[in-house]
């Protein structure tokens, strides 16, 4: 087990380089590995089967990596100026229920900068509209920013499409075996084809738009600009609010979350960016089941990662979305969502370990490193 100070010390660790590179006045060789180690460029990945004539070239929005890594410092240092001091709780032997002792803790409703302000640095800086959420499954809370944001959900739709065709399966007692391999085509490998193969089994977007509300996620039937299955959109929360759903089998049969967690372990390699950055290394043994989604568009890329982290006993622990749209290309989108990802699981292991590891680094510490 970490102590509190290699555990913090893994948090921000991108977060310290950053304010070191953005406050330096030379630009040296060192300063420039520094900032480059923070960056990993994701191997390529191919768009949703979208026809080469549709990829426009967006414009590049991003900041110079100077005043990038100069902002997140100057972001960071805000941040924490705001924050309440958290008292931190003694360890708890249990690794699945965490009682925290501060009382505004104890609200269902927390900002993302409780849980990690370096999560929230990684989500300021980007262009575009950024949502990020982390929810604790057992104590109930939920650390968020710009979590009222809508966008268009890309193949997150294909979760909630899955579930209606699974839920209609069971109901009727009629497993096509069509309708199966439909299934493991849109989840796995995000297949649109198969995506429209499964919403016409169902009886079309009428039935599924009915599921959506029976469940009580009719946010979630919205379309965006056209009346298209690819122009679903909604918020961040109801994204979140939907793998609350599968995770906590509310309102979902035990068989139907079954079938979904088999098809979400299943997602090819390639396809397994995002929320899976970083959890090996803070929560050894533990696994994430999730569904990535990606679109480009004339104002930019849409780059989605939602999940279920699951413990080393494959309990369903946390519900984390994080969805960017606006992106200046797929590329740099993925490796925004990736640093959040490290940044929050550093954040959760530093709970387990000790309690709240946004305690660990205070603003002193911060403005002695920048000086």
């Amino acid at each position: 087990m970490w102590t509190r100070r290699r555990l913090a010390g893994a948090t921000f660790l991108t977060v310290v380089i950053a304010a070191l590179v953005g406050y330096s006045s030379a630009q040296n060789d060192d300063a420039r590995l520094a900032a480059a180690a923070v960056v990993r460029q994701p191997p390529a990945v191919e768009a949703d089967d979208v026809p080469a004539q549709l990829v426009d070239e967006p414009p590049q929005l991003s900041l110079t990596a100077r005043s990038a890594w100069a902002a997140a410092a100057d972001l960071l240092r805000e941040i924490l100026l705001a924050q309440e001091p958290i008292a931190s709780p003694e360890p708890n032997p249990s690794p699945v229920e965490i009682a925290p002792t501060d009382g505004a803790l104890l609200s269902p409703e927390q900002p993302l900068a409780q849980l990690s302000p370096a999560a929230e640095v990684f989500a300021r800086v980007r262009p575009g509209s950024v949502s990020v959420l982390v929810r604790d499954l057992a104590a109930g809370r939920t650390h968020s920013y710009r979590p009222d944001e809508r966008h268009v959900l890309a193949s997150l739709t294909n979760v909630s499409i899955a579930l209606a065709a699974l839920e209609q399966q069971r109901a009727t007692a009629r497993f096509e075996w069509e309708t199966q391999y439909w299934l493991r085509q849109m989840i796995i490998n995000s297949d649109n084809w198969g995506t429209l193969m499964v919403l016409d089994a169902i009886g079309g977007e009428p039935i599924f738009l009915d599921y959506l509300r029976s469940v009580g996620l009719p946010d979630l039937a919205r379309f965006y600009f056209l009346p298209d299955w690819g122009e679903f959109a909604g918020s961040a929360a109801d994204v979140l609010d939907l793998f609350t759903m599968l995770a906590t089998a509310d309102g979902v049969d035990p068989l139907v979350r079954a079938q979904m967690f088999a098809l979400l372990d299943a997602v090819a390699p390639d396809q397994r960016w995002g929320l899976s950055a970083g959890l090996p290394d803070a929560l050894p043994g533990w696994s994430v089941l999730l569904k990535n989604g990606w679109y480009p568009v004339e104002i930019g890329w849409r780059v989605h990662s939602a999940g279920i982290v699951r413990d080393a006993e494959a309990h369903p622990r946390y519900a984390i979305v994080v969805m960017m749209s606006g992106q200046p290309d797929f590329a740099s989108g993925v490796t925004a969502v990736e640093p959040i990802a490290r940044s929050i699981y550093a954040a959760l292991a530093g709970q387990l370990a000790d309690g709240p590891e946004s305690s660990a680094l205070t603003v002193e510490a911060l403005n002695a490193l920048s000086a």
